[in-house]
């Protein structure tokens, strides 16, 4: 494990400490005034080296002009971040630890950079970034270390500087599947009009993001907490609900952040199967609050937000934790329990399978959407998969993915 700057200068200044010593035993027994040479020697440079680091640590400066980025997975993104000397005296020897995050918010890697600074010079740290998976990262220089004109001791720069990156999900061909024009045109949502002030409605639900302002209901949000969209005749006729189960298996972090690459991916191809279908739809997902979100995607500017609110696939580890079942009991309460279904999961458990029984009982048309890992054996697949027997005798229609290779096994 690697020292501190502070606790590795103390041991160097205690072997310093015993050097200067070992050097006055010579001085001490001779009557000779240049046996006193050498420990004045080291002492003096020593001292010289630490006082001019210290004078140059003062007039060092990090800055960029470079602002958050964004891309579409699987791109890179170049960074530029510049550490600037504005000394009269060269910077002999630096490192600068430049780290990455990951999907969940951890740090990924740090890697080391050793560079030097002429006088009134900078160090341009320039890289290209591949951005793999979807989310928002954090990127930058986590700290720099000085080190002194002889290499004895280091100091920690006040530099900690970091880029956003905002990774988007790719429009995936292969990812998009057919539904029946039963879960497509039937819906239990094909309700008689109701003539209100000239203008024919079936009920509101709660505004979601994407919604039109023209169809808000304003004067049943004058007396609501929420603002109110008004359902239509036409809208509630083929109204779908797609889901996005926030639970995933037990695995290691780069699979689990190829799972929720693909399931967001396959969520957002359901949005366009529905757009293509001239559908009424609505998403609902865990939020990173931990409550239950919902939006309409309708453009580029949307699938951003539901990427940026959106909290990312995690194995279950608590009753209190929202799953995919929790939502789509926040759903039925929104759309009255009516609406066809498409639910996009990485982990088929026993609590899911029963809520996809119980509302098919109900009457529901769904559609599983079920994303597996990558590479996975015919024994291991087909264990992934038993959990879908039970589906199948209830009508319950299922298109399976395979999640992309993590990147090591590319």
């Amino acid at each position: 494990m690697k020292r501190s700057a502070a606790a590795d200068n103390i041991i160097r200044a205690v072997v310093l400490a015993a050097v200067l010593v070992i050097l006055m035993i010579p001085a001490y027994y001779s009557d000779r005034v240049y046996a006193y040479f050498p420990f004045f020697a080291v002492l003096i440079l020593t001292g010289a080296s630490v006082l001019l680091t210290l004078a140059v640590r003062r007039r060092i400066r990090f800055e960029s002009d470079h602002g958050d980025s964004e891309c579409e997975r699987g791109m890179s993104v170049p960074l530029s971040m510049d550490i600037v000397n504005d000394s009269r005296l060269i910077c002999p020897r630096a490192v600068a630890f430049i780290y990455i995050t990951d999907v969940l918010g951890g740090t990924d890697s740090v890697t080391p950079a050793a560079f030097t600074m002429a006088a009134r010079g900078a160090s341009d740290f320039s890289f290209d970034i591949r951005m793999d998976h979807i989310g928002e990262y954090k990127a930058g220089i986590r700290s720099v270390e000085l080190y002194d004109f002889l290499g004895i001791f280091r100091f920690p720069l006040d530099i900690s500087e970091e880029l956003s990156v905002a990774v988007m999900p790719r429009k995936r061909d292969d990812l998009e599947f057919e539904l029946s024009e039963q879960s497509i045109s039937e819906s239990m949502d094909q309700k008689a009009a109701v003539v209100n002030d000239g203008f024919d409605y079936s009920g509101v639900r709660e505004y979601a993001m994407g919604d039109s302002m023209k169809r808000i209901h304003w004067k049943i949000s004058a007396h609501s907490p929420h603002y109110m969209t008004k359902l239509t005749e036409t809208s509630m006729r083929n109204d779908l609900s797609i889901i996005i189960d926030p639970a995933a298996p037990v695995t290691d972090r780069e699979t689990l952040a190829c799972l929720y690459d693909t399931v967001m991916e396959t969520a957002l191809a359901a949005v366009r199967t529905a757009e293509h279908g001239e559908t009424d739809y609505q998403v609902f997902f865990k939020g990173k609050d931990g409550t239950v979100e919902s939006m309409v995607p309708k453009s580029d500017e949307d699938e951003k937000l539901l990427v940026r609110h959106a909290a990312v696939i995690s194995p279950i580890v608590g009753e209190d934790e929202i799953n995919g079942p929790a939502v789509m009991r926040e759903e039925a309460m929104v759309s009255g329990g009516s609406s066809n279904l498409i639910l996009v999961t990485s982990c088929i458990y026993e609590e899911l399978t029963d809520e996809l029984i119980a509302a098919r009982q109900f009457g529901r048309n769904i559609h599983l959407v079920y994303v597996i890992e990558h590479g996975l054996d015919s024994r291991s697949r087909e264990e992934k998969t038993a959990g879908l027997d039970a589906l199948n005798e209830y009508d319950i229609s299922v298109s399976i993915f395979e999640a992309d290779a993590p990147e090591e096994q590319i």
